[in-house]
């Protein structure tokens, strides 16, 4: 990041959750932007579950849980290091997401110089986590396709679109990706999203409004911000998560090689890549709060 011309900190975060690690560190890249009464942000958590951890006994290496995405905030970093945003913007590596998202509410609940300001409007944010085990990859390289999971929020209400921040993940999706959006499988996936299950159980891309959690998506979506989360296959739809099996040569077998795991892992990348890239110019994408 600081090669690329970022201004960039490490954030020291106190893990009362992880006695064998009770400490960790953000990496915080921060970027100008045209507008200084604003601020926007992505990033991903770079810790992997504990050995021992639920569901599947915890990692060593953590390929898909989140290394994947942790090399994808890298990449962003080149990819905008020569664009100027409007707002302010952070590009972040969280530490502690497994143990509660100790590292994202450590940056965006304190007062240090390079935290999250307090005084500017937080409109948008962006999270990467899990990235490689879905659409187009194929279980076992030629069964069912692995589902496809991006969320926006916050959403209040089921029934309706509460943020304009939708808009920009359905455009991205439908329109300028052309994905297949109405995909449905056979039989059912393992888990997908909070708000609209049951319709879309055998649904490939499951690209919409919701709740879901368990990322630090959450952190700024309780702070009034819109967020996109993306996130792939997990619990019952790929037997490594969480396990000691969660590495790059399993990932690449499960997909059936090499350039399926590339394929898929693109096709992600540019989805995140222009929601943040059209979110940034969309000014009707504000803070709740605000």
């Amino acid at each position: 990041f600081e090669g690329l011309g970022y201004e960039t900190h490490l954030l020291r975060v106190t893990d009362h959750g992880n006695l064998a690690q009770p400490e960790s560190l953000n990496v915080v890249a921060w970027k100008q932007g045209r507008n200084d009464s604003c601020v926007q942000g992505m990033g991903g958590h770079m810790d992997i579950a504990p050995p021992g951890g639920p569901p599947g006994g915890g990692t060593y290496e953590g390929a898909y849980d989140n290394t994947a995405g942790t090399v994808a905030m890298m990449l962003y970093a080149r990819a905008f290091a020569d664009l100027t945003f409007e707002c302010d913007t952070f590009l972040a590596l969280w530490s502690s997401e497994e143990e509660g998202l100790r590292g994202s509410n450590a940056f965006a609940n304190n007062q240090c110089d390079y935290c999250l300001p307090h005084d500017k409007e937080l409109k948008f944010y962006i999270n990467m986590d899990m990235m490689g085990m879905s659409w187009p990859a194929k279980k076992n390289g030629n069964g069912d396709p692995f589902p496809y999971h991006a969320w926006s929020g916050p959403d209040s209400d089921p029934e309706v679109q509460d943020v304009e921040i939708t808009t920009v993940l359905e455009h991205v999706h439908w329109n300028v990706l052309k994905a297949p959006m109405t995909l449905r499988i056979d039989g059912t996936y393992g888990a997908g999203c909070d708000q609209h299950w049951d319709e879309h159980e055998d649904l490939v891309f499951d690209v919409h409004e919701d709740t879901f959690g368990r990322s630090d998506h959450v952190t700024f979506r309780n702070l009034g911000a819109q967020t996109i989360f993306h996130l792939g296959a997990y619990d019952a739809d790929y037997s490594a998560y969480h396990s000691p099996s969660d590495t790059l040569d399993n990932m690449v077998a499960e997909v059936g090689g090499q350039e399926e795991l590339e394929k898929s892992m693109e096709f992600v990348m540019w989805a995140a890549m222009l929601e943040f890239i059209i979110a940034d110019q969309t000014p009707e994408i504000r803070n709740l709060n605000a």
